[in-house]
């Protein structure tokens, strides 16, 4: 969060108190190291298929789909209406 958008307002901040660029150096390690450190902590899914988690998330009954194409795995759960919702008017 502090390394993105308000960064730019954060160095001019620091070079405007330190008056040099050594302050901005070290305020981007210290991101760097929150971040390394972070991303240390994260789960290692590398090999695993985590759409399976996230659809037993939602539903517990839900089962992997084996993709057929762009959009099997919505037309497997998602039925479409018996009659169209709004009825054509005669002309």
């Amino acid at each position: 969060m502090i390394a993105g958008g308000p960064a730019p307002l954060i160095a001019t901040t620091l070079f405007a108190n330190y008056g040099t660029g050594y302050a901005i150096a070290i305020f981007i390690a210290a991101c760097a190291v929150v971040s390394l450190v972070s991303a240390a902590f994260m789960p290692d899914y590398t090999g695993k298929d985590i759409s399976q988690e996230y659809d037993s998330e939602r539903d517990p009954a839900a089962r992997p789909v084996k993709a057929l194409g762009r959009w099997s795995a919505l037309e497997t759960k998602c039925k479409p209406p018996s009659k169209p919702a709004v009825e054509p008017e005669d002309e």
